[in-house]
């Protein structure tokens, strides 16, 4: 059974991804798969709804329900900006976004569903929500990749700056080499790269350091 979580944090030592915000599910909310939610239309509507958790990053529609007791409906992800969901009094947004991949900066083929981890100056967002149970959490046999992205408010597209996957040993180091350069109009958060003293794990700070910083400009 899956798990709605967003995964924000990195253990190093256990190579154990720890939870910022945890929608803890008891045996009857663990079968829940639609849940209260806003649909924010491509129109520039809003619709409130019972909704499903894509999949999927790439997934091509989104299920919901008009009602809780409601027939199942499916909307096309293009017909959609963003939406929320709600379990247990925490809201959650997902928006789909096209992103520049690291490396090459070149912009993605398609469209991804992204979670929101921090919003700011510059906003934060991992492509990991619903995907992993628990326990596929934890084994790091898992094969799937996470994708972190970040996006300041002037850009048109968020930037991708890391990715984790079982298996591969050198994240941080690519995360310190890409966040710095991304971080290039704040000298003093970049060269603390340098001296290695962020990790991966440490995502969600850097992004609260920077927007600090942006709010003491203003």
């Amino acid at each position: 059974m899956k798990f709605f979580k967003i995964l924000i944090l990195y253990n190093m030592k256990n190579l154990i991804l720890f939870i910022l915000v945890v929608v803890s599910f008891s045996a009857t909310s663990q079968k829940k798969k639609f849940f209260s939610g806003k649909m924010q239309l491509a129109n520039g509507t809003e619709q409130s709804a019972f909704i499903k958790i894509p999949s999927d990053e790439l997934d091509k529609t989104i299920d919901y329900k008009k009602t809780e007791d409601g027939a199942k409906e499916s909307i096309k992800s293009d017909e959609l900006k963003s939406f929320t969901v709600t379990n247990e009094g925490v809201t959650v947004e997902f928006v789909r976004t096209y992103y520049y991949r690291w490396g090459d900066h070149k912009k993605s083929q398609s469209q991804s569903w992204v979670n929101v981890l921090r919003k700011g100056s510059v906003t934060l967002y991992s492509t990991n929500y619903d995907q992993f149970s628990a326990q596929e959490v934890m084994n790091p046999s898992t094969s799937s990749a996470i994708i972190f992205l970040l996006k300041r408010t002037e850009e048109d597209f968020p930037t991708q700056v890391a990715q984790y996957k079982p298996g591969v040993k050198n994240y941080n180091t690519l995360f310190r080499k890409f966040a710095s350069a991304y971080f290039n109009d704040y000298p003093e958060l970049a060269k603390r790269f340098d001296g290695k003293e962020f990790k991966l794990e440490d995502i969600g700070t850097v992004a609260d350091i920077y927007n600090q910083w942006k709010i003491g400009k203003k």
